[in-house]
């Protein structure tokens, strides 16, 4: 091999060989090889002794004899170890990953510490000049310094499960709730004690100690089980949970995954754009190839509008910024935001991965961080596996799942994938269907095979679509590509003509990344896609070859098609209220192939009787329109959508607001739950918080139950759930009766002095149920003297006067007699009221280490003075007057006669205490 081609391939290399000049890498590289050669650089392909360690290049690999051998060729040269290091010395690196071939004893370095572990893949604490030390073991093979700052991507929920077709599946398949699923959160601890989040935790010694309210936000998207509110009822409601700490970014161990029973691993987080292969996703695609039921799914960040600055697309706008090298993975999938008419948001990163990959591979709902998407599809998937389980008795191979999320997604903007929403936003409801239906192929493949599949489809099909995908060995670290095994997918039709899957470019300009998909043969992606939009024929024929696999590689193939002349209501269904969650807004959402591109959207809410029209003049192709003001009822209703020739109704749904439920008494014996009358409503189902889900408590007519024996009442926690005849609406919030600031019958009963009028007494209860009568009274010394007597009162807020108070403090009481005869008394104090004389202090005598406490009328200047003087009329203190209450420290002030005097503009008030 000529010295100068070397040098052009280190040329094009030198990105990941530290950036250096050419001649330096020619010289690190083959002038100061060791004595001992245990790496060379191949040319070609290498042999089946050899063991490649890093792939340059389609030409050139890093490698090992296996045999121990030495074969110097012209097709095999002796390299020294500059090519393990990949390290920004710029960032002042203290951790670094370390590549091992076999197992290293760390403890033989002075200066190490192991930080985390996965398989041959280890996170060092050290310094950088043991580095030099460690890169010559040829134990190691790799030393870089990736993120290991994890930084989550969302901080608020916005649950909406329509946009994604879940509602659907929890409306027809109420029975897929993620059961039996045990779904891990690689992040932060969650709340265990989170009342959608109740009883379904799994223990763990992989759990962080701090607990993070974004940890309890994932857990509740993925498995929320609506406890709280119809907010927090997540995708597998049902589901366990678990937690992993994130704090290595690295896998966790092949046996936890096994032993927590986990095989859907959730990772909303991010550190910094890194465009490369690094450990973390070998390590990543190595746990994917060793658990082939277990997914991993990804946030891809919310850096959409940054730009990368290593790697081949350094310098691109808005391309090229996933926030971590772990989501340069290829066995995962990495999850993009999108709005809920699936338009893409700014902030969402985009791809493509390092090597021109497809990445994001697919996006999810949400207009607040691409976290809150990974969590939607991490859930979605617990559900595709459990139908999974159903069907066939064992678990769903990761790449099978991929794949049907994948085949089902909604395609966004121009036909194929693209960079920013990858194959386009998950519909969770298709990707079932095709599960149900077994639209499903699978093999096994070796080089140079091709394995043939027949296709029928009916003559009214449209929009056929089709999905390889395999979970790949995992690369080498450092390689130019990810991509171990190559297969390829191609459609025949009857008369052996081929369509091929979808490609993008890979140039690194935004130009190119934003151009349309093209079709052909992909020798980057694990998962390829052919999509035909009208299917000429009835008979096809789906062909996978093997172009270039080592050994042998299983493979699943998902198809789905429409038919034409079909209309599908998505949202509302017959489980679902408009708007949906009680707030303002809601959008009906539909799929259609009919050749009518125009329709009328109405409703009605007499059962179809009469309907009034919401647009006249709907564009069916667009598949949702937003119901903005949904009108103030409580009622069933129906909508539909009529063409000039069909009519398309919905099922029966509900117009709703969430039920305001309060508390009227909170006693020793006794509680009582309240609630306004709801027009139409049969009855209402009143739950109580049981070990993991709302449980039954009692049904009632009424709007109001009171719970006797309430101190055996196991959990405070309660909702309503108003019934109209069958059909549940909205429920109120789940309330802890004993966190409402009520008492027994009283809220809160205060004083409120009003200037020259008198004391207003202000009393305010939780219910007025059951009293007879309430009796304001003002106390003193000299008697009880009744303010106002108020029989059978009907409104739980009273306020009343008393015009001649005391000058001076005053206490007032409230007894409130029951019609069953019992009686409840409260009194309030230390309301000072002055309008005959200026000013009052007290006690006196007063103690020279406690405080004179001053009352006034309301001063007239907006700077009036407390003076003291001591019995020579020298003057001791001098303070502002503040407020018509006042405390003056008299800081040790000698015991004896004292004068005041209260300065308020021209006028002055004086007197006399004395000081013990």
């Amino acid at each position: 091999m000529s010295k100068l081609f070397i040098r052009i391939f280190l040329l094009f290399y030198s990105v990941n060989l530290c950036a250096q000049d050419p001649d330096q890498i020619w010289d690190q590289y083959l002038n100061q090889v060791p004595e001992k050669i245990s790496f060379y650089l191949a040319k070609g392909k290498p042999g089946i002794d050899m063991e490649v360690i890093r792939r340059l290049d389609a030409n050139h690999s890093i490698v090992r004899l296996k045999n121990g051998g030495v074969r110097l060729t012209e097709n095999l040269i002796p390299v020294n170890n500059s090519w393990k290091s990949n390290i920004d010395w710029s960032k002042e690196p203290s951790l670094f990953f370390v590549k091992t071939i076999g197992a290293i004893d760390w403890d033989q370095y002075v200066g190490v510490e192991l930080i985390g572990k996965y398989k041959g893949t280890c996170l060092i604490k050290t310094s950088p000049q043991l580095i030099t030390e460690l890169i010559n073991s040829p134990k190691i093979i790799h030393i870089s310094n990736e993120s290991v700052d994890p930084s989550i991507e969302a901080r608020v929920i916005d649950m909406n499960l329509n946009p994604n077709r879940i509602n659907k599946i929890h409306h027809f398949f109420p029975e897929l709730d993620g059961a039996g699923r045990t779904i891990s959160i690689q992040e932060n601890q969650y709340d265990k004690n989170d009342l959608d989040l109740l009883g379904r935790n799994v223990e763990s010694t992989l759990g962080s100690e701090i607990i993070d309210i974004h940890s309890t936000e994932m857990a509740t998207i993925i498995a929320g089980a609506g406890n709280s509110f119809l907010t927090g009822r997540g995708v597998a409601m049902s589901a366990n949970i678990t937690t992993s700490d994130f704090v290595t970014v690295l896998p966790d161990a092949d046996e936890d995954y096994q032993s927590l029973n986990v095989r859907i691993q959730n990772h909303s987080y991010g550190t910094v754009i890194e465009s490369f292969y690094g450990a973390q996703a070998e390590a990543f695609d190595q746990s994917a190839h060793d658990n082939p039921e277990l997914l991993h799914v990804f946030s891809s960040g919310n850096q959409g509008t940054a730009v990368s600055t290593d790697g081949k697309y350094a310098g691109v706008s808005g391309f090229a910024n996933l926030t971590g090298n772990f989501k340069m993975a290829k066995n995962v999938l990495v999850v993009g935001s999108v709005d809920t008419t699936g338009n893409e948001v700014v902030f969402s990163s985009r791809g493509p991965a390092y090597d021109g990959r497809i990445k994001p591979e697919l996006a999810a709902y949400s207009v607040v961080g691409s976290s809150n998407s990974a969590a939607l599809v991490s859930g979605t998937a617990a559900l595709l596996q459990q139908q999974y389980q159903v069907m066939n008795g064992t678990e769903m191979p990761a790449s099978l799942t991929r794949a049907l999320l994948i085949n089902s997604s909604e395609d966004i903007h121009a036909t194929g994938p693209d960079y920013v929403t990858g194959y386009g936003s998950i519909n969770a409801y298709e990707s079932l269907r095709s599960l149900q239906n077994n639209q499903i192929y699978s093999g096994v493949i070796s080089d140079g095979e091709a394995i043939q599949f027949a296709l029928s489809v009916p003559v009214n099909a449209r929009d056929l679509k089709i999905t390889l995908s395999w979970t790949d060995p995992p690369s080498d670290i450092g390689s130019f590509k990810a991509l171990v095994n190559d297969l390829d997918i191609r459609l025949l039709n009857s008369s052996n003509e081929e369509t091929l899957p979808w490609i993008l470019s890979t140039t690194a300009n935004s130009e190119d990344l934003v151009q349309a998909a093209t079709r052909g043969k992909d020798r980057l992606n694990n998962n390829e896609q052919i999509s035909i939009e009208t299917t000429d024929d009835l008979n096809y024929t789906i062909e996978v070859m093997g172009f270039d696999v080592t050994g042998s590689q299983e493979f699943f193939v998902v198809y789905q098609y429409d038919q034409v002349e079909t209309f599908e209501w998505d949202y509302p269904t017959g489980s679902d209220n408009m708007p949906y969650n009680g707030e303002s807004g809601s959008y009906f959402r539909w799929k259609s192939t009919l050749t009518e591109t125009e329709g009328v959207l109405e409703f009605s809410v007499d059962d179809g009787l009469t309907w009034e029209v919401l647009d006249s003049n709907v564009d069916l192709s667009m598949g949702y329109w937003r119901w903005n003001q949904i009108p103030d009822l409580t009622t069933t209703a129906l909508a539909r959508i009529r063409t000039a020739t069909q009519s398309f109704v919905t099922e029966d749904f509900t117009i709703s607001r969430p039920l305001d439920v309060s508390v009227g008494f909170v006693c020793s014996d006794s509680v009582r739950l309240q609630w306004p009358q709801v027009t139409g409503v049969s009855n209402y189902e009143v739950s109580n918080m049981g070990s993991k889900f709302l449980e039954p408590f009692q049904t009632t007519t009424d709007t109001a139950i009171v719970i006797k024996n309430a101190g055996g009442i196991a959990d405070y926690r309660f909702s309503v759930l108003p019934i109209m005849e069958t059909k549940p609406l909205l429920p109120s919030a789940t309330l802890d009766y004993t966190r409402q600031g009520i008492e027994c019958f009283v809220f809160s009963f205060f004083q409120e002095v009003a200037l020259d009028t008198g004391i207003y007494l202000n009393l305010q209860l939780g219910t007025v149920y059951g009293i007879e009568r309430i009796t304001f009274k003002r106390v003193s010394a000299s008697g009880n003297r009744i303010i106002d007597v108020i029989e059978a009162p009907e409104n739980p807020e009273i306020r009343i006067l008393d015009d001649a108070p005391n000058q001076g403090n005053n206490i007032h009481s409230m007894v409130i007699d029951f019609i069953n005869g019992e009686q409840i008394e409260q009194q309030v104090t230390n309301t000072w009221y002055l309008t005959e004389v200026p000013i009052l202090i007290f006690p006196n005598p007063v103690v020279n280490t406690s405080e004179l406490n001053v009352f006034t009328k309301e001063p007239e200047t907006i700077n009036p003075v407390f003076r003291i003087f001591d019995a020579k009329g020298i003057e001791v203190v001098s303070v502002p007057v503040k407020s018509t209450q006042n405390n003056i420290p008299l800081n040790g002030l000698r015991s004896g006669l004292y004068f005041y005097r209260f300065e308020d503009g021209s006028a002055g008030y004086s007197g006399r205490f004395v000081i013990k």
